[in-house]
């Protein structure tokens, strides 16, 4: 499992970011993008009061220029290679709809970065309240575990934990490369985003002890809290920056019945005896045929990159494990060497991907011959 932040890292991050942040609830016609050398792509979002005073001027990081675009229906490629080519039809282009097309928005800024362009009824569930609501529930005595990995960016947090109660220690029938029995224990994933990149979560997943690969399961079988970024509109303070208010707040008593209620259900024996049955069920069904042969259509199923694919092909090999199982652990097993944090959570949330796959859809992907040029 690939290793973030140390949570002392962690908090810290979290609670430099509560301070540096600013909300501001506009009207797109007090906003205006405009060119500003210096600024990335030379270009800057100002916030205007009285239609013409220039009250705040921000840079405009990647999300928020997506976020824009999404708004507006401006084809993501297209707004990219304006910005990059010809910034100044950018800045034309999206003007004209802030005023065509006029609006309420909500723009969450950070160290003088237009950090997301959100809708006004957007929900803030910032990662400084979540933890404080979700770290005295995770630490309780009552559901033991260990911190396996954590990390906060720009756009997501992320804490990976494993329960540590060796009565939910499973094997499922196989052994490690050792010879020694393969094993199993449950664990959870939480998350959350500040600025539109996905709701606050908690989600099981189990954890592969022999090559700490943490393999992601979900879905509508499976118990998962989740919480979406949406209530009430926002209601603007002097000069548009949003006041503290009722909406600000967490419903602490909600929260914390709810990540009670999913780590009791995800860390229990009937639990886990559930999904150690379905992973027993993965080494059978049939194996990879020809697994040359196989990959190109397993890795555009599943979005593998080509070096990606290469390395799952090779440890396919190595194992010499060709069922859906072994399809999994090499898979995500990739997320060990990921280039970025984000990828190895998106690799190690594939086994959900593999594991629900249609018995149909295994077999043509399992029995793959390409076609002859």
């Amino acid at each position: 499992m690939k290793q973030g932040k140390t949570l002392h890292e962690l908090l810290a991050q979290v609670q430099r970011n509560a301070k540096a942040k600013r909300d501001f609830v506009a009207p797109t016609g007090a906003l205006r993008i405009v060119e500003a050398k210096g600024f990335k792509h030379n270009v800057a979002c100002v916030l205007l009061r009285d239609g013409a005073q220039e009250l705040e001027r921000f840079e405009i990081n990647d999300t928020a220029h997506q976020q824009i675009a999404g708004h507006l229906g401006i084809p993501a490629r297209y707004y990219e290679r304006l910005l990059t080519d010809h910034p100044d039809l950018v800045i034309t282009q999206v003007n004209a709809l802030f005023e065509r097309e006029p609006s309420i928005r909500l723009v969450r800024t950070i160290d003088n970065h237009v950090r997301a362009f959100l809708s006004d009824r957007y929900q803030r569930l910032d990662n400084d309240q979540v933890l404080a609501e979700t770290l005295p529930v995770i630490s309780s005595r009552d559901y033991a575990n260990e911190l396996l990995s954590c990390n906060v960016t720009d756009e997501r947090l992320d804490i990976k934990c494993v329960f540590t109660d060796e009565k939910l220690v499973f094997d499922i029938g196989a052994l490690d490369p050792t010879g020694k029995p393969e094993q199993i224990r449950p664990g959870f994933h939480m998350g959350n985003s500040e600025v539109g990149k996905g709701s606050l979560f908690i989600r099981g997943f189990f954890y592969r002890a022999y090559c700490r690969n943490g393999n992601v399961y979900g879905g509508t079988d499976v118990l998962e809290f989740r919480r979406a970024h949406l209530g009430g509109k926002l209601i603007e303070g002097v000069n548009f920056q949003v006041l503290s208010d009722e909406t600000r707040r967490l419903d602490d008593k909600a929260i914390m019945s709810a990540v009670s209620d999913v780590m009791r259900a995800l860390g229990s024996v009937e639990f886990m005896v559930e999904m150690a049955t379905k992973l027993r069920a993965l080494r059978t069904g049939g194996e990879i045929l020809k697994p040359i042969d196989a990959m190109p259509a397993i890795a555009q199923e599943l979005d593998l990159n080509e070096a990606e694919a290469s390395t799952a092909l090779e440890e396919l090999i190595r194992s010499r494990d060709y069922s859906r199982w072994g399809l999994l652990n090499a898979v995500t097993g990739l997320a060990n060497e990921a280039q970025s944090y984000e990828r190895a959570t998106e690799l190690e949330s594939l086994s959900q991907k593999i594991l629900t796959l249609p018995l149909a859809r295994w077999n043509q992907l399992r029995e793959y011959v390409p076609v002859a040029a």
